[in-house]
């Protein structure tokens, strides 16, 4: 799953919103070196204003939505402060157990 070579994947802890992994290519898109440095990041972090994270940013549109899957175009931040547009699809997953 998080070897799509043009696609930044991650995983996130729905709890407290932080990267528990992200591939590569996620890495450099966002000016990191490895994955590893990533990790334990709030996935808040990413985007360009802390409310464009919840889809309500005055850069960000819900434009699709079903019970499993949603999908909204954003502005992120890189680390080094670089404001790029992209879209994001989130699903929430959680075993019962």
């Amino acid at each position: 799953m998080l070897s799509a070579p043009d696609t930044f994947i991650g995983v996130v802890d729905p709890d407290t919103d932080e990267l528990l992994e992200v591939n590569s290519k996620g890495a450099v898109m966002f000016g990191y070196r490895h994955p590893d440095d990533m990790r334990g990041l709030s996935v808040k972090e990413l985007f360009a204003a802390e409310n464009e994270a919840t889809g309500t940013g005055p850069s960000s549109q819900a434009t699709q939505s079903d019970t499993e899957w949603s999908r909204s175009e954003t502005v992120f931040r890189s680390r080094d402060g670089r404001r790029f547009q992209g879209d994001y699809y989130s699903a929430s997953s959680r075993e019962s157990g």
